[in-house]
């Protein structure tokens, strides 16, 4: 799943070259900033490999980011640049999550399977060994 996901992104690489190029402002690109900051325009890029690509513009590179669901599992992708020494490095983070709502209803089917079992091995338990031979559970006792 991770590796889909980062694919995805390798394909939207050009493209974030595009959100870098946002810099100074005026007056009214002042407003405008002000207005992506508080509803941010959200674009969808595509569909790649199953997953949505979508683009959150927040007027500023360090603020608009990529944001690809796969199902359960999503991946948001910023660019952000860094201080090191006189110059600049520009950086990308990735984050991935997944929804715990998921992964909590697997470990509740589990859960009910143990459950399931540990009875089973208990009533098992109680059987005599002719009991468990005519079940077919362990071999007929020697005589």
């Amino acid at each position: 799943m991770k590796a889909r996901i980062a694919k995805s992104f390798t394909a939207l690489a050009g493209a974030l070259v595009l959100a870098s190029s946002l810099s100074g402002c005026s007056n009214d690109d002042e407003a405008q900033a002000k207005e992506l900051l508080r509803n941010p325009e959200i674009t969808v890029i595509g569909n790649f490999d199953g997953c949505e690509v979508k683009f959150v513009n927040r007027y500023y590179r360090d603020h608009s980011f990529y944001l690809a669901r796969c199902g359960a599992t999503a991946a948001v992708t910023q660019q952000y640049q860094e201080t090191q020494g006189k110059s600049q490095v520009a950086r990308t983070k990735l984050t991935i999550t997944q929804e715990l709502a998921e992964l909590d209803k697997r470990r509740e089917a589990l859960q009910v399977e143990q459950d399931i079992v540990v009875k089973r091995e208990a009533a098992i338990a109680k059987l005599s060994l002719e009991e468990r031979a005519a079940l077919g559970l362990t071999d007929p006792p020697k005589k």
